[in-house]
């Protein structure tokens, strides 16, 4: 007999972001690093550096560790291939969670302008890749630079797996196609030499299992507490496969919300943070400066979170995003932060802060320490604010 369906729970935007911004921690920091919710899906490292920023937008401690590779907090290609600052325990349930659950999955993960292989892409194709990179890493004794893996996963897969490129005047694998193998391989990121080196992790299983659909469930329903209230093809769209795939694998508790009339899902927690009656007034007085490729950022309803077109652009650029400045729930302006000289007191970074509308007093002042935390997130030691229009 058939459950019956769940009542819909109806909500405006502005509480939607609220008790996102709540589920996110960004309205009140928690006491360390290993205490964000956020790491559960990964802090992205785009540009390198960002996760630790991100992390001390919502956490206290110090947040020098998250993305170092011999530390807790090791940065790996995770979702959608792309680096993310996770815990060091987390990586092998995250490599299973994050393992396509059928041919199609894979197609619709791996499948670009620049990927090759067709009908070949499929569990057979990632299965050789990462056979591919296991072998390179070894073979290198368990630290290679990227360019290198490239290439010698390339020779050791079918030509069909392979595409030519003529930037690298080179027959080889995309990128979209062997980076998502590489934490399959247990492979963290280092970021410390001139090239990306990949490090093999200690003691890593050398079989993950077979591809659990209720291992990528249960990071679907993190990605939905998170990001949600979320609608079925964002959700797919921030874990690069389809939403035809997705629904075979949603989790069954998911209760459907609808956002200022849009069609939308949510995890019962957080369907009770939307229902409490605080959570406006608890997201109100955030202030925050968010690097490119912060959660709060990564959410796929990009007019949800800034509605106005032309700030949107701003935001999200075809290169080089900045930063969100972040007053209450509404991105109210964006930021860039330019690195000093060296000094023998340490060095001093310059953060510019650009605002859509100018602001109150109270909004400005945060900023100050806000700048203050980004500029000891990103090694200096002192910083200079500059604050003015867009």
């Amino acid at each position: 007999m058939a459950r019956p369906a769940a009542p819909v729970v109806r909500t405006s935007r502005a509480r939607a972001l609220a008790a996102r911004l709540v589920a996110q921690q960004l309205d009140a920091r928690v006491p360390a690093v290993r205490d964000l919710a956020v790491l559960d899906v990964g802090l992205a490292e785009t540009p390198y550096g960002s996760a630790r920023v991100a992390a001390a937008a919502r956490a206290e401690g110090d947040v020098a560790d998250v993305g170092r590779p011999d530390g807790p907090f090791p940065a790996a290609w995770a979702l959608r291939g792309a680096p993310h600052a996770h815990r060091r325990e987390d990586l092998p349930a995250l490599a299973r969670a994050v393992h396509p659950v059928s041919d199609e999955d894979v197609r619709a993960r791996l499948t670009s302008p620049q990927a090759a292989g067709g009908r070949d892409l499929g569990l057979e194709a990632w299965r050789l890749v990462t056979a591919a990179v296991r072998a390179v890493v070894a073979e290198h004794g368990g630290v290679v630079a990227k360019g290198d893996l490239s290439r010698g996963a390339s020779d050791r897969v079918p030509a069909s797996l392979t595409h030519w490129c003529a930037s690298c005047d080179a027959q080889h694998l995309s990128a979209l196609t062997f980076q998502p193998a590489g934490l399959q391989a247990g492979l963290v990121l280092d970021t410390s030499a001139r090239a990306l080196l990949l490090r093999s992790t200690p003691d890593w299983p050398e079989d993950l299992g077979v591809p659990a659909p209720r291992a990528l469930s249960g990071l679907l329903r993190r990605l939905v507490d998170l990001h949600g209230p979320v609608a079925p093809g964002d959700l797919a769209a921030l874990v690069g496969t389809s939403a035809r795939v997705l629904r075979a694998v949603l989790p069954d508790d998911l209760l459907p919300v609808e956002v200022d009339g849009r069609a939308t899902l949510a995890t019962p927690s957080l369907v009770a943070l939307l229902e409490d009656p605080d959570v406006e007034a608890r997201a109100a007085g955030t202030v925050r400066l968010l690097p490119p490729g912060d959660p709060w950022l990564q959410s796929r309803d990009r007019a949800v979170t800034v509605p106005e077109p032309a700030r949107r652009r701003e935001v999200w650029r075809m290169l080089g995003n900045p930063g969100a400045v972040l007053a209450g729930t509404e991105v109210v302006g964006t930021w860039r932060a330019k690195a000093g000289p060296r000094r023998a007191a340490g060095r001093r970074d310059d953060v510019t802060a650009s605002l859509f509308l100018d602001q109150p007093g109270g909004v400005r002042a945060a900023l100050e320490d806000e700048a203050r935390r980004v500029a000891l997130a990103r090694g200096a030691d002192d910083v200079g604010l500059l604050v003015g229009p867009a």
